[in-house]
């Protein structure tokens, strides 16, 4: 069976000490604050009443009630003359003089005037802002995108924010589009995967030839070699993008994030409460695709080559290794689907068991009317339906298929086969 490994990052906060990359924050005897280096060195002078962490090379230090930011060095680049300030994110840093307020870039340039009677933080390329009782969103060039006429206004997450008009709640997209309910919202932003149409046919699934590695030759579970016909479906090009399931629902699970990355770090459980919100969104029947049906995609259907991955007898033409690459990267397989081998493994709709020696048609371990079913191909997730079935007691394992950044080429094999219990996570 295939597992990842990870590792948990536990931050300690020992006494008055707080890490800002290779410098350390410190609150001395007398009540301020200093810098010192990872020998102990006092670098910045035990003299601010505050300090911030240090962020893009610059900190926010308080001296005398006012505020400004000092280099690694302890030279204040930027005088101490604003009533409050930020950390430095992305260039910018939110401030405020006279009682307004703005951001200014690393020159001290006012890029967002100070004139605001509030300001949150961007989310997203965008922020929430508030000028005479009304809240509306500026760019990070200081454009007032949507216009300023909400009685209060969320961050934007998953493309949409919560905003608040004479007394109702509702919802808007980047454009300023507003919604009365949050399903409505969703089915406007939310981009749906592109399918690609698989013609049925007769295929041998298992280790058949080719399957079979040099040096390692091949594992029991691929054996024995048996006759499948499958119908005709539709499966995902490309594997489920952590935008996609970001925008369902609400967070992103994943380790290595970026929003064309594919989502991982999610169990079979997880992915059966995605299906259920992409087809109430969506209005349309997914499902996940069998594990016949995945080798059969994952092999190139009835325009199949014969290769050993998934559109190439080269690992390195199709499978990402080593670290997870968008969607897509790679070439693609006989049918024009993506990262079949490699990048990361994707859970399948069976319940795992050994191989039958006879000739299969439409193999499952699960019943389901396929008709009215669309299948997608979800990466690292479990292969799961909303349909109606009765799953037989085969055990607690779900098939896993297309190996991973985290594995050798021999886990890319199309043959290769791998199982996990529906509550871990992949």
């Amino acid at each position: 069976m295939k597992t990842r490994l990870f590792v948990l990052t536990v931050f300690i906060v020992a006494g008055s000490y707080c890490k800002a990359q290779d410098l350390e924050y410190k609150k001395c005897s007398n009540g301020k604050y200093s810098f010192i280096d990872t020998t102990g060195r006092e670098v910045v002078p035990c003299k601010y009443d505050y300090v911030w962490h240090f962020n893009e090379g610059l900190a926010a230090v308080k001296l005398n009630g006012k505020y400004g930011y000092i280099d690694r060095t302890g030279k204040e680049v930027i005088p101490l003359k604003y009533d409050y300030a930020y950390s430095f994110d992305e260039g910018l840093a939110k401030v405020k003089l006279n009682g307004k307020w703005g951001y200014i870039d690393r020159t001290e340039k006012a890029v967002i005037p100070l004139k605001y009677d509030a300001v949150r933080y961007f989310e997203e390329r965008l922020a929430p802002v508030k000028l005479n009782g009304k809240w509306g969103y500026i760019d990070r060039t200081g454009n007032e995108v949507i216009p300023l006429k909400y009685d209060d206004a969320k961050y934007f997450n998953r493309g949409l924010a919560t905003v608040q008009l004479n007394g109702k709640e509702m919802h808007i997209d980047k454009q300023g589009n507003e919604y009365t309910t949050e399903e409505e919202a969703l089915k406007a932003v939310f981009v749906e995967p592109e399918m690609v149409f698989v013609e049925g046919g007769t295929f041998l699934m298992g280790c058949t030839g080719e399957q079979q590695d040099s040096s390692r030759g091949y594992d029991e579970d691929e054996k024995p070699v048996h006759e499948v016909t499958s119908g005709s479906f539709y499966i995902g090009k490309y594997e489920v993008t952590q935008m996609q399931w970001k925008t369902l629902m609400g967070s992103n699970p994943s380790y290595g994030e970026g929003d064309s990355l594919p989502v991982e770090n999610v169990s079979w459980d997880d992915v059966q409460k995605f299906i259920e919100r992409i087809n109430t969104v969506t209005g349309r029947n997914y499902r996940l695709p069998t594990e016949a049906e995945w080798e059969y995609a994952a092999r190139g259907g009835n325009q199949s080559k014969g290769y050993k991955y998934s559109g190439s007898n080269y690992a390195s033409d199709v499978a990402c290794f080593n670290v997870i690459q968008p969607v897509g990267t790679k070439q693609p397989n006989e049918l024009g689907l993506y990262d079949m081998s490699g990048n990361v493994s994707e859970w399948c709709y069976d319940w795992f068991d050994t191989y039958p020696d006879s000739t299969q048609n439409n193999p499952s371990v699960a019943s389901c009317d396929y008709d009215t079913c669309d299948i997608i191909s979800l990466s690292d997730t479990a292969c799961v339906t909303v349909c109606m079935f009765t799953v037989r007691d085969r055990g607690d394992r779900h098939v896993i298929r297309g190996g991973s950044f985290y594995y050798s080429a021999y886990y890319c094999r199309v043959a290769d086969r791998g199982n996990g219990p529906s509550y871990t996570l992949h």
